[in-house]
């Protein structure tokens, strides 16, 4: 995960925290956690938060990949670049003939 993502994140969580979209059983779970503490229970929010994005983040990669992998019948890891460049250029190519764009 980049850096610059994950200070995004950071960012975010902040400002939903400050906001009325505020996840209210995350940060229920936040305040069980930090016995009431509230100051204590926004950092943990935040933090909660930032993992759930992250999560998401990967869970989404992981759908691509899943999709490539169920199109071409091969994982995604396994197939050279310039492959994947033919494979693009043959469906461009099929497309522009069929629909004579």
């Amino acid at each position: 995960m980049s850096e610059d993502i994950n200070k995004k994140f950071y960012l975010r969580a902040e400002k939903e925290f400050n906001s009325d979209i505020r996840d209210e059983a995350l940060w229920a779970k936040s305040l069980y956690i930090n016995q009431g503490n509230e100051d204590k229970a926004k950092y943990k929010y935040i933090e909660l938060r930032v993992q759930e994005l992250n999560k998401k983040v990967k869970r989404k990669d992981k759908e691509e990949k899943n999709i490539f992998e169920y199109i071409l019948g091969v994982q995604y890891n396994e197939i050279p670049i310039y492959a994947l460049i033919w494979f693009l250029i043959g469906w461009i190519a099929f497309l522009v003939w069929q629909y004579k764009l």
